[in-house]
Protein backbone atom coordinates (compact mmCIF):
# COMPACT_ATOMS: atom_id res chain seq x y z
CA UNK A 1 0.00 0.00 0.00
CA UNK A 2 2.89 2.41 0.67
CA UNK A 3 3.87 2.34 -3.03
CA UNK A 4 0.63 4.20 -3.73
CA UNK A 5 1.97 7.21 -1.83
CA UNK A 6 4.36 7.80 -4.73
CA UNK A 7 1.65 7.31 -7.37
CA UNK A 8 -0.03 10.32 -9.00
CA UNK A 9 -3.51 9.53 -7.73
CA UNK A 10 -5.80 11.95 -5.91
CA UNK A 11 -6.95 9.67 -3.09
CA UNK A 12 -5.53 6.87 -0.99
CA UNK A 13 -7.76 5.32 1.63
CA UNK A 14 -6.70 3.09 4.48
CA UNK A 15 -2.96 3.60 4.87
CA UNK A 16 -1.74 3.09 8.42
CA UNK A 17 -0.04 6.31 9.46
CA UNK A 18 1.91 4.92 12.40
CA UNK A 19 4.48 2.95 10.38
CA UNK A 20 8.06 4.22 9.98
CA UNK A 21 7.93 4.50 6.17
CA UNK A 22 4.86 6.71 5.89
CA UNK A 23 6.38 10.04 7.02
CA UNK A 24 9.26 9.74 4.53
CA UNK A 25 6.89 9.12 1.62
CA UNK A 26 4.15 11.55 2.54
CA UNK A 27 5.60 15.03 2.15
CA UNK A 28 2.87 16.23 -0.23
CA UNK A 29 -0.03 14.43 1.39
CA UNK A 30 -3.08 15.86 3.10
CA UNK A 31 -4.20 13.63 5.95
CA UNK A 32 -7.92 13.32 6.66
CA UNK A 33 -8.46 11.57 9.98
CA UNK A 34 -12.13 10.67 10.02
CA UNK A 35 -12.04 9.32 13.56
CA UNK A 36 -10.61 12.56 14.99
CA UNK A 37 -12.43 14.88 12.54
CA UNK A 38 -9.10 16.50 11.52
CA UNK A 39 -7.43 17.55 8.30
CA UNK A 40 -3.63 17.97 8.38
CA UNK A 41 -1.06 18.90 5.79
CA UNK A 42 2.67 19.08 6.25
CA UNK A 43 3.65 21.30 3.36
CA UNK A 44 1.10 23.91 2.32
CA UNK A 45 2.93 27.22 2.06
CA UNK A 46 1.34 30.50 3.10
CA UNK A 47 0.28 33.06 0.52
CA UNK A 48 2.63 36.02 0.17
CA UNK A 49 1.52 38.77 2.59
CA UNK A 50 -1.20 36.48 3.93
CA UNK A 51 -1.47 38.40 7.21
CA UNK A 52 -2.27 41.62 5.34
CA UNK A 53 -4.75 39.78 3.11
CA UNK A 54 -6.42 38.22 6.15
CA UNK A 55 -6.68 41.60 7.88
CA UNK A 56 -8.17 43.22 4.78
CA UNK A 57 -10.75 40.45 4.24
CA UNK A 58 -11.82 40.04 7.88
CA UNK A 59 -14.27 42.98 8.07
CA UNK A 60 -16.08 41.89 4.90
CA UNK A 61 -16.22 38.30 6.09
CA UNK A 62 -17.65 39.43 9.44
CA UNK A 63 -20.37 41.40 7.64
CA UNK A 64 -21.28 38.43 5.46
CA UNK A 65 -21.40 36.01 8.38
CA UNK A 66 -23.31 38.43 10.60
CA UNK A 67 -25.94 39.05 7.95
CA UNK A 68 -26.38 35.34 7.29
CA UNK A 69 -27.17 34.72 10.97
CA UNK A 70 -29.66 37.58 11.00
CA UNK A 71 -31.43 36.29 7.92
CA UNK A 72 -32.65 32.91 9.11
CA UNK A 73 -36.16 33.70 7.88
CA UNK A 74 -35.27 34.39 4.26
CA UNK A 75 -34.07 31.90 1.65
CA UNK A 76 -30.32 31.35 1.41
CA UNK A 77 -30.16 32.56 -2.19
CA UNK A 78 -31.55 36.01 -1.33
CA UNK A 79 -28.91 38.58 -0.38
CA UNK A 80 -29.38 41.76 1.60
CA UNK A 81 -27.89 45.06 0.46
CA UNK A 82 -25.30 44.73 3.23
CA UNK A 83 -24.26 41.29 1.93
CA UNK A 84 -24.01 42.57 -1.64
CA UNK A 85 -21.76 45.47 -0.59
CA UNK A 86 -19.67 43.19 1.65
CA UNK A 87 -19.23 40.70 -1.21
CA UNK A 88 -18.19 43.53 -3.54
CA UNK A 89 -15.64 44.73 -0.98
CA UNK A 90 -14.35 41.19 -0.46
CA UNK A 91 -13.90 40.74 -4.21
CA UNK A 92 -12.22 44.16 -4.54
CA UNK A 93 -9.64 43.12 -1.95
CA UNK A 94 -9.06 39.77 -3.66
CA UNK A 95 -8.73 41.40 -7.09
CA UNK A 96 -6.24 43.91 -5.75
CA UNK A 97 -4.28 41.14 -4.04
CA UNK A 98 -4.15 39.00 -7.19
CA UNK A 99 -3.15 42.04 -9.26
CA UNK A 100 -0.30 42.69 -6.84
CA UNK A 101 0.89 39.09 -7.17
CA UNK A 102 0.90 39.31 -10.96
CA UNK A 103 2.10 42.90 -11.36
CA UNK A 104 5.77 41.98 -11.38
CA UNK A 105 5.32 38.76 -13.33
CA UNK A 106 6.86 40.07 -16.55
CA UNK A 107 10.23 40.61 -14.90
CA UNK A 108 10.26 36.92 -13.93
CA UNK A 109 9.43 35.55 -17.38
CA UNK A 110 11.79 34.55 -20.14
CA UNK A 111 10.81 36.32 -23.34
CA UNK A 112 13.87 35.74 -25.51
CA UNK A 113 14.93 32.11 -25.78
CA UNK A 114 17.37 32.48 -28.67
CA UNK A 115 21.02 33.28 -28.30
CA UNK A 116 23.25 34.80 -30.96
CA UNK A 117 24.85 31.42 -31.58
CA UNK A 118 21.58 29.70 -32.45
CA UNK A 119 21.30 28.58 -36.06
CA UNK A 120 17.94 27.58 -37.39
CA UNK A 121 17.64 25.20 -40.28
CA UNK A 122 14.76 25.79 -42.65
Amino acid sequence: MLDFLDAPVPFIVGVKSKTAEVPSKSGNVIYVDVKKNQVKSLSIPHFPQYKELYAALTPYHAQLVGESYLGKKRPVYECTDVQVEAAKGFLRVLRSYLDSLCSNLRSHTITNVQSNDDKWMH
